[in-house]
């Protein structure tokens, strides 16, 4: 339907549904004819307070969330050298772990069947930080691989929780 002033105008309701009806809704501002979308130059639209009201709020929240995520990337852009030095870490400790699996007595390993390609396959998961960060590699770790490798550090340390609970198990059954 199409609008004139603050309110809706109605169509006829005969044969010919096209015509807006004929209104006087904002004489007051010098207007007397009906039309059909929104009136151009001295128009006799008027935007409500609770609209106003409602609109002000809502943009206002965009902006905050846009900038609370801008802060966050700048913070791991500004954090991302020394978290991929401890994400490098983390794959080292993660390759002494293996390695030290296949030294355990084969009565202890019979209790993790499963946990080598665990840890194979989140040491393959986790992004490889670069030999020297750059800004192009800062850049990528802020908005891609930070959260990458946080969801594959939970993975892992679930596997640490149910192998450190398996083992104890296994210890307990040795005794």
């Amino acid at each position: 339907m199409p609008y004139h002033g603050s309110r809706l105008v109605g169509y006829n309701e005969g044969p010919d549904q096209k015509k807006p009806a004929k209104t006087n809704l904002c004489s007051s501002q010098g207007c007397t004819k009906g039309h059909n979308s929104l009136p151009s130059g001295n128009s006799c639209f008027t935007m409500d307070p609770l609209s106003i009201g409602v609109s002000v709020p809502t943009i206002a929240g965009g902006a905050l969330a846009t900038a609370s995520k801008v802060n966050t990337l700048r913070s791991n852009y500004q954090n991302a050298d020394k978290e991929m030095l401890q994400l490098q870490r983390l794959k080292e400790y993660l390759q002494m772990n293996r390695s030290l699996l296949n030294n355990l007595p084969v009565n202890v390993k019979s209790h993790l069947p499963h946990l080598d390609s665990s840890l194979a396959d989140i040491e393959a998961a986790l992004p490889s930080p670069p030999p020297n960060a750059k800004k192009r590699h800062r850049i990528t770790w802020a908005t891609r691989d930070k959260k990458k490798a946080k969801a594959e550090i939970g993975h892992l340390k679930d596997i640490e929780s149910a192998t450190s609970v398996t083992l104890l198990f296994s210890a307990y059954n040795l005794l």
